[in-house]
């Protein structure tokens, strides 16, 4: 009995699952999504011609290496980028369960600044805003240098109170 063929989104879901366990292996889960992300678009918008699952799969792990080397490259993760308009290889919708931790962690970061005192909660309302350190420094009336000391204690507070003191 022959296996009935795979449509092309069940084929990118695929790929995308075998790039991110191999990624992540290697660079961790934040990054290895990102080069996942990048390998499908680019998979999706340039090469859209190429159905064969035996091309496909080389193809986009030549890709997600030249992603992953752009992102060593720059020391950040890969360019943004917009989605083609008729971009829906996982239409069915979030994951409940990932909804779910993204909520959990959420209320967990938002318990946790609270925790922290006012000063710490005013320096990181600034850098959300977008301010650099001199700026916030003329703003909370301080000197720069001190911002900075600030800056690493908060972080190194909401650590602890997150529980990820000694982590990176």
């Amino acid at each position: 009995m022959a296996t009935p063929e795979l449509s092309y989104e069940e084929k990118l879901k695929l790929i995308r699952e075998r790039i991110l366990a191999h990624w992540t292996y290697k660079v961790g889960k934040d990054i290895a999504e990102d080069i996942a992300q990048e390998t499908l678009v680019v998979l999706f918008t340039k090469y859209n011609k190429v159905r064969d699952l035996q091309d496909m799969i080389p193809l986009s792990y030549g890709i997600a290496a030249n992603v992953h080397f752009t992102v060593v490259r720059k020391g950040r993760p890969a360019r943004e980028i917009d989605w083609p308009e008729n971009w829906e290889p996982l239409a069915q919708g979030p994951n409940p369960e990932t909804l779910l931790v993204k909520k959990q962690a959420q209320t967990n970061l938002t318990d946790a600044i609270d925790a922290l005192g006012r000063r710490c909660r005013e320096l990181f309302l600034l850098k959300l805003q977008g301010y650099g350190y001199a700026e916030i420094a003329t703003i909370m009336d301080a000197p720069v240098a001190r911002i900075y000391v600030w800056d690493f204690r908060c972080r190194r507070d909401l650590k602890t109170l997150l529980g990820k003191a000694g982590r990176a």
